[in-house]
């Protein structure tokens, strides 16, 4: 017997490569129910058509921050998801949702790069309301 699933998902910024490889990981889970995938570009249209290898049969919806708490216990949110607020979003819904721990990806950037590029991950650690987890992504072998 097949177990069910203990968590509901969604994730934001789905239609971006990452989002979508959250979502068919996620869907692919057998711990795990995929509830939600929103994007901004691309909402009305089917994940698994943007990404066929994925096979993850939902439609994009226009991201609405109270229908997806509703709907999910934990959010992913892909690169697509990200503009200039951010920060101060993620914190917003962390503070509302009463997160516990805030999970982020970071590139690890350094020097003139960070300068120049800025980090989200360290805005975020500086103004948000619960404990941060910051994941390096692994260097680039060549």
């Amino acid at each position: 017997m097949p177990e069910r699933p203990s968590h509901r998902v969604a994730v934001v910024g789905a239609s971006g490569f990452a989002g979508a490889l959250a979502a068919h990981l996620v869907h692919r889970h057998p711990q795990l129910e995929l509830t939600a995938v929103t994007a901004r570009a691309d909402a009305g249209r089917r994940l698994d058509h943007l990404y066929p290898r994925y096979r993850v049969g939902m439609e994009l919806e226009v991201f609405d921050a109270d229908r997806v708490a509703e709907r999910a216990d934990a959010a992913i949110v892909g690169d697509d998801a990200i503009d200039d607020r951010v920060a101060m979003v993620l914190a917003d819904e962390a503070r509302r949702w009463k997160a516990d721990l805030i999970v982020l990806g970071t590139h690890g950037r350094r020097g003139i790069n960070h300068l120049l590029m800025g980090s989200v991950a360290e805005a975020v650690a500086r103004v948000a309301p619960a404990h941060v987890l910051l994941v390096r992504a692994r260097a680039a072998r060549g």
